[in-house]
C-alpha cells in the first residue's frame, strides 16, 4: 500500500499521507545512515550481548532494532529510547514496560510478548540506557500490502473476504482481551499488526484486483504499546494527541477523552484498508492536514459530530464551528478537493460477499463514541459469525 508523496493540488483529491501518532510523517531509516555510527552490538545489564542486525522502525521518542543473541542464536526486537526526550523517555519506558508486563501475563497469541525490560550497559550515542526487549515478529500488514502494490502498481490491492475475516477476528480477539484488561492501545494501524516470521503470501489477479492470500495458516500479532494507557488512569488528559492521524477517532480530533472505543474506530479503518488497499481517511502535506482529514471523514461517512460532542469540545475550549451542517476545526481547510467516494460506494460492484463487512463498518465508524460498538459487541456481528 503506497502512501503518495505529492502535495494536494487544487480541485483534486488530496494525496494520501501516513502520519505518526505525534503528527510527523512516517519515515524509516537504517541505523548507520541516520546516526553515522557502526555499532555492532548492545551490552545489557542482565549479562547478554545483543548483536545489532538492522533497524525495524523509528519514531519520535525511540527506535526499534532487530537484534540477535549470539549465545542462544535467537533474534529479538529491542526498543531504545532517545535521549533528546529524557523526561518523557523515562516516563514512557516505565509506562510501556508495566503495560507490556500485564500483556505478557495474559499469554494471548495475538499480543506481542515481552522478553525483558531493563537497563543497558552500553547504547549508541543519543539514546538512554533503558530498553524493552520483545519477541521478533515477521512482516507487518502494511509491508505486505506495500510490497504487493509495488509489484503490481496498476492493480487494486485487496485481501479476500475470508482472509479479512480471519485477520479481523484475530485482531478482535486481542483487542477484546485488552478491553477486559482496561488497556487502550491508541496506535492500532497496519504497521503495528505483524504476521509470524515464517508466513508467506501468494497473489492472484482477478479482473483489476490483486488478491493477497497467506500460503499457510496465518497468525497476526499486535505490537507497539508505546502509546498505550490504562483506561482507568486518573491522569488521562483529553487534550493529549494520540493515535496516528489516518486512524485517529473523531473524539481525539475534537480534544475529547479517549477510550477503548477510540481503538474501535482504528479497527474499522484497518478493515476498510484490507478491502480497498488504500487509506480510508487521509491528510496531505499542507499545514491544515488535520482539518482536511476531519472534513473528509464527514464526507466519506456522511456524518457529523453530535451536539453533545460539540458542547463537550466547547467546554474543553476546543474551538469548532458549524457551517451548513458540516463541522470544522476553527475554520475550513484552505486546501480544495473533489468530493470523495462515500463509504457505502467503496464496495466493489457485485461483490455480495463484502456486504456484511460494509454493514459492520457502518456500525463501527460512527462519530459519536457512545454509539460506537465495543470490541465485545463486534464479535457478535454477522461478519464474524
Amino acid at each position: 500500500m503506497k502512501r503518495a508523496s505529492t502535495c494536494l493540488q487544487h480541485h483534486s483529491l488530496p494525496a494520501k499521507k501516513a502520519y505518526s501518532s505525534c503528527g510527523e510523517k512516517l519515515e524509516f531509516r537504517r541505523f548507520v545512515d541516520f546516526h553515522g555510527t557502526t555499532d555492532k552490538s548492545f551490552r545489557t545489564n542482565w549479562g547478554t550481548d545483543l548483536e545489532n542486525v538492522s533497524v525495524l522502525g523509528e519514531g519520535v521518542f525511540g527506535t526499534v532494532f532487530e537484534v540477535a543473541d549470539a549465545e542462544k542464536k535467537k533474534k529479538f526486537a529491542l526498543k531504545l529510547f532517545k535521549a533528546g526526550h529524557t523526561q518523557f523517555g523515562c516516563e514512557d519506558w516505565v509506562r510501556e514496560s508495566e503495560i507490556m508486563k500485564s500483556v505478557a501475563a495474559a499469554h494471548h497469541p495475538n499480543l506481542i510478548k515481552l522478553v525483558k525490560s531493563g537497563k543497558m550497559a552500553s547504547v549508541p550515542e543519543g539514546y538512554l540506557r533503558i530498553a524493552i526487549l520483545m519477541e521478533l515478529r515477521g512482516k507487518s500488514l502494511f509491508s505486505v500490502m506495500d510490497s504487493t502494490k509495488s509489484e503490481v502498481p496498476n492493480k487494486e490491492i485487496s485481501f479476500p473476504i475470508a482472509t479479512i475475516r480471519e485477520i479481523g477476528a484475530q485482531i478482535l480477539s486481542a483487542m477484546k482481551k485488552l478491553e477486559k484488561m482496561e488497556i487502550v492501545h491508541l496506535d492500532l494501524k497496519p504497521e503495528n499488526i505483524c504476521f509470524t516470521s515464517t508466513c508467506t503470501f501468494t497473489t492472484e489477479i482477478r479482473k483489476d484486483v490483486c488478491y493477497i492470500s497467506p500460503s499457510e495458516e496465518l497468525n497476526v500479532c499486535i505490537i507497539d504499546f508505546g502509546n498505550a494507557r490504562k483506561s482507568n488512569q486518573e491522569d488521562l488528559k483529553s487534550s493529549e494527541v494520540v493515535q496516528t492521524q489516518n486512524y485517529r477517532a473523531p473524539e481525539i480530533f475534537m480534544g475529547l477523552p479517549f477510550s477503548t472505543r477510540s481503538d474501535v474506530w482504528s479497527f474499522g479503518c484497518i478493515l476498510s484498508e484490507l478491502y480497498t488497499g488504500e487509506l480510508l481517511f487521509y491528510g496531505n502535506d499542507e499545514h491544515d492536514t488535520e482539518q482536511l482529514q476531519f472534513e473528509l471523514m464527514q464526507l466519506i461517512l456522511q456524518q457529523a459530530p453530535s451536539y453533545l460532542m460539540m458542547r463537550k469540545a466547547a467546554e474543553n475550549k476546543k474551538k469548532m464551528i458549524c457551517i451548513d451542517g458540516n463541522v470544522y476545526m476553527k475554520k475550513r481547510a484552505k486546501s480544495s478537493f473533489d468530493p470523495p467516494l462515500p463509504l457505502y460506494k467503496q464496495r466493489r460492484r457485485n461483490d455480495r460477499a463484502a456486504i456484511p463487512l460494509f454493514e459492520l463498518l457502518e456500525r463501527i465508524l460512527i462519530f459519536d463514541p457512545t454509539r460506537r460498538l465495543t470490541f465485545s459487541e463486534i464479535s457478535s456481528e454477522t461478519f464474524f459469525k
